[in-house]
């Protein structure tokens, strides 16, 4: 029988399962060589498990870019991931969320790096404001 303590404890977690099926080498591989891994490691599954969500979670921000087909062929500039400077050619860092204005006073906002806080899209010219981005 489970002390408080250990009650208490379990309730603490969200248990998540995952399956490999036992009839497909490739999978039964791929488990053998994480496991042999995480022990050169020291690491567990769960840790594995967690490390492997957040960077599925960076590299695909929300809003998902197939939401995002409308404001790209308004902008006319592709779509990057959200810690990355939208200015083409660019690959620095997104530090500053940069709100633009043109002639007919539609706003657009876009993220760019230190060297591009004074950037301006070839539609929207006017610079409303700028900010740095919260740090995760």
């Amino acid at each position: 029988m489970l002390e408080r303590s250990e009650m208490a404890e379990r309730k603490s977690w969200i248990p998540k399962t995952v399956t490999f099926r036992a009839d497909s080498p490739e999978e039964t591989e791929l488990l053998k060589q994480l496991e042999q891994r995480m022990q050169i490691d020291g690491w567990g599954f769960t840790r594995l498990s967690l490390e492997a969500y957040r960077e599925y979670m960076q590299r695909h921000p929300l809003p998902n870019p197939q939401s995002q087909i409308d404001r790209m062929l308004q902008v006319q500039m592709p779509h990057k991931a959200a810690t990355q400077c939208c200015v083409s050619n660019c690959r620095g860092k997104a530090k500053f969320l940069l709100r633009l204005k043109d002639f007919d006073g539609k706003q657009e906002e876009f993220l760019v790096c230190e060297g591009h806080k004074n950037w301006r899209h070839q539609r929207f010219r006017f610079i409303i404001s700028y900010r740095p981005l919260e740090k995760e």
